[in-house]
């Protein structure tokens, strides 16, 4: 037999491990109990009256510690909805785990006004505040444009107190061809013409009285004074006759405090305008002087329109040669 050298130990045998035994079968194994479902834990769990503390709920010893915020998932680092680590309000009103806040529609105005935003009283800023702000809003807008709306509305144009000088023939029938283009608010009418023209009072008469079957109210006085000047009168009488005029027209005229005069050409209208014109000078009355020149003028102005051209507020002449001579004219065309 063979035998090592001397100083040569042998190496030491190793043993194979021994083989794992076969596993038990499936019959055999030990079966772990069923969980319990939240129903039977909310059956099995102790009924407790309102502010006692459950016995199942865990209590701030229980607590899960606080998770850092640089371990929570981004998702929750960016959510408008988390505000940190703390205490969850439990069903009883005890401290428990933490519970994210979390808003309708992803959080914000809109989660705000559907969810509705606490205050510290505990009432909720419902949407209806808005409603009511904006109808209040809406009210205070509309109550000024309505009055201002009905303010324009029930604005009527004032009566104007008109003072028509009348003359003889064809200046009477002209001035109530003008006269029939005015409205209403041309009243009252007070008419002037000399105590020697009967012919232009029964114009007038006639004329109201077919204006009064159109407007019902309407208003007119008739009154005289001294003729200012004849025909073919010389300038010197002239002068007197038409001071003495004066007087009976500045009488009429304080007495009715017209806004408008309409003449347009007879001797009388220069006694009534001068008298018109103190009345202005003296404060009492602005009266508004129209001159209309006769149709029969086409060249050259009667000498009652080159009286009253320098006086009168409107000078219109009916020939387009007359406002070449006169450029303080307006010529508007025929319009009688």
């Amino acid at each position: 037999m063979h035998r090592a050298p001397e100083g040569c130990r042998a190496a030491p045998l190793r043993r194979r491990p021994a083989p794992a035994p076969a596993p038990a079968p499936a019959e055999n194994r030990p079966q772990r109990p069923p969980s319990p479902t939240r129903r039977e834990q909310a059956a099995a769990a102790p009924q407790t009256g309102p502010g006692e503390p459950n016995p199942t709920w865990p209590g701030p010893a229980a607590a899960a510690p606080a998770q850092p915020s640089h371990r929570l998932p981004l998702s929750a680092r960016r959510s408008r909805s988390y505000r940190g680590p703390g205490p969850a309000r439990s069903p009883e009103g005890a401290a428990g785990r933490f519970e994210p806040r979390r808003l309708p529609y992803g959080g914000g105005a809109t989660a705000r006004l559907c969810a509705g935003r606490r205050d510290g009283s505990g009432r909720a800023m419902e949407p209806l505040r808005l409603v009511a702000l904006l109808l209040l809003f809406l009210l205070l807008l509309l109550v000024p444009l309505g009055l201002l709306a009905r303010r324009r509305h029930g604005r009527r144009t004032p009566p104007l107190r008109l003072l028509v000088v009348a003359g003889s023939g064809g200046h009477t029938t002209e001035i109530l061809r003008l006269l029939s283009c005015l409205s209403e608010s041309y009243s009252p009418r007070h008419y002037i013409f000399a105590n020697s023209d009967k012919m232009s009072e029964a114009k007038i008469r006639s004329f109201e009285q077919k204006r009064a079957e159109t407007f019902p109210n309407s208003q007119f006085t008739l009154d005289s004074i001294p003729r200012s000047r004849e025909v073919r009168q010389s300038w010197t009488s002239s002068v007197v006759t038409t001071l003495y005029s004066m007087l009976y027209s500045l009488h009429l005229t304080c007495k009715w405090k017209p806004d408008l005069i309409l003449c347009n050409g007879p001797g009388t209208c220069v006694p009534v305008c001068i008298s018109a014109l103190l009345l202005g000078l003296l404060g009492m009355k602005r009266a508004i002087i129209v001159y209309v020149e006769s149709i029969c003028r086409v060249e050259t102005l009667s000498l009652s329109g080159k009286i009253l051209y320098y006086f009168s507020d409107y000078f219109i002449v009916q020939w387009p040669d007359l406002k070449e001579k006169y450029p303080k004219s307006i010529y508007l065309g025929r319009i009688v």
